[in-house]
């Protein structure tokens, strides 16, 4: 079990949660144009969307359920999602430039403005994880762009890994990684104590969807800082 148990627990729930100001909905596929066209009762039965379906925000985000917190965290957070975009144009500045595109392309879809308005990141994704351990692994889905990882909480004794390029380090409440979760297999530990990451993120199909012109690989190195 990856997730502390609950009993363990003591500032923070075990859990994770993804937020997003204009995405596809979760739990439907998308496919594209060709693949639709070839089969479309299979379409039709497995809730396919394609590229051209309009973007929607996280059902957490929008107005009418503002009593679940996710707005209200939001705003909490504003600051340091300001603070990663801003790590994000000194590691990868043709990501950040992408990025920013893309939320300002958000801003002209009626139904997305009421979260911009509060979504203070280049970033169009944000996964929360709490009181989790993260086995070694590679982001295959991911596209060749920099993910940017923080985390927070008090807790002792959590080492974050990247196997391929012999590093092992302690992960300490306050780190900031950007790395490409796509090329590093990456891990970390469990940690004594509560602990809370933070993943910054950027969706392919999201970017695609709103015409992005996309970011090449970088060229930089990752980018520890503590």
């Amino acid at each position: 079990m990856l997730f502390k148990p609950p009993e363990d627990c003591t500032t923070t729930h075990s859990g994770c949660v993804n937020l997003s100001p204009g995405w596809f909905e979760q739990g439907h596929d998308v496919g594209n144009s060709l693949y639709i066209s070839y089969d479309y009762s299979f379409h039709i039965f497995n809730g396919c969307q394609t590229e051209e379906d309009d973007l929607k925000p996280s059902a957490s985000l929008k107005l009418e359920n503002s009593n679940t917190g996710g707005r209200a965290w939001l705003c909490d957070i504003a600051e340091s999602s300001a603070l990663i975009s801003a790590v994000l144009r000194v590691v990868h500045p043709d990501q950040y430039l992408m990025g920013r595109s893309a939320i300002e392309k958000m801003g002209e879809q009626e139904p997305l403005i009421a979260v911009l308005a509060i979504w203070i990141s280049v970033f169009n994704a944000v996964q929360i994880l709490s009181n989790r351990e993260t086995p070694r692994h590679r982001d295959r889905s991911s596209p060749p762009w920099y993910d940017i990882l923080t985390t927070v909480g008090p807790y002792q004794s959590a080492m974050f890994e990247l196997p391929g390029v012999g590093l092992r380090f302690p992960y300490n409440s306050g780190t900031i990684i950007s790395l490409c979760g796509r090329i590093l297999r990456h891990g970390v530990s469990e940690a004594d104590g509560d602990r809370v990451c933070l993943a910054y993120y950027m969706r392919e199909n999201v970017q695609r969807r709103l015409g992005s012109t996309f970011a090449g690989w970088s060229k930089r190195y990752t980018e520890i800082v503590t």
